[in-house]
């Protein structure tokens, strides 16, 4: 037999010859065990990304100035796993919605050690900088927030990938910033770089201090533990462009 899914609860047999309907009738709908808003099937593929039940809301009305009115944040506990993950090459995924340039100038989107920022707000835009610690010298990059296409944009969503490989001090992260690739050096690193499998990971701030509180909202936190090619970064992007609209 060849079944088809009618969109609910019932199986239909489209072969020449009928092998009867699986499921119950018309009516029923198929149960989804993925969240109050069945966001995700049961594979982790998105399904209805049209809410923000999804989203970690981070709120810092006056952050521009400098005035921090919360402290939130999500903290991961480490874990071997999300250890030291640009070691021999790693990528970071998520989607983003800031509201300003956060705290300070600069709302820090994750921070383990190396931190990951958007802020220095030029002309309604923001740019992205990480920082990874070295023994001497930190390398820093920065995106362009002038660059067009590939700006991050505030009151819209924006999907940003970094990659990077810490093993070599001549090796530079790449940005792909709403799926056009941008960065370049502003410190280049010295030294060798420094573990960070002894401090948490801190989603939405810098720490439970809160001085680089992000003002907005972050979606899809993903950490991968080697190089996203440009064509799965592309299917990344676009599997989540259609929800964050």
């Amino acid at each position: 037999g060849y079944w088809k899914n009618n969109g609910l609860a019932r199986w239909d047999d489209l072969a020449g010859s009928n092998h009867g309907v699986i499921g119950g009738s018309g009516s029923e709908t198929l149960l989804l065990p993925a969240g109050v808003d069945a966001s995700r099937d049961n594979q982790g593929f998105l399904m209805n990304r049209q809410k923000n039940t999804n989203s970690l809301n981070f709120s810092d009305a006056n952050g521009s100035q400098g005035v921090s009115v919360a402290n939130e944040y999500v903290e991961i506990p480490r874990d071997s796993s999300i250890d030291d993950i640009w070691a021999g090459g790693g990528s970071i995924s998520c989607w983003i919605k800031p509201s300003s340039d956060g705290e300070n100038n600069g709302g820090r989107i994750l921070q383990k050690s190396t931190y990951i920022q958007a802020g220095s707000e030029s002309g309604g835009k923001l740019k992205l900088t990480m920082q990874v610690p070295f023994s001497s010298t930190n390398g820093i990059w920065t995106s362009n927030e002038n660059n067009s296409g590939r700006v991050i944009n505030i009151g819209e969503w924006n999907h940003i990938v970094i990659t990077y490989n810490s093993d070599a001090t001549s090796n530079d992260p790449i940005y792909y910033i709403n799926n056009a690739t941008e960065g370049h050096s502003e410190q280049t690193p010295v030294g060798s770089v420094t573990t960070d499998n002894t401090t948490n990971a801190i989603i939405g701030n810098s720490s439970s201090q809160g001085i680089r509180q992000f003002d907005g909202q972050i979606d899809d936190m993903l950490i991968y533990s080697d190089i996203l090619s440009a064509d799965e970064v592309d299917r990344i992007y676009k599997a989540g462009k259609r929800s964050h609209r």
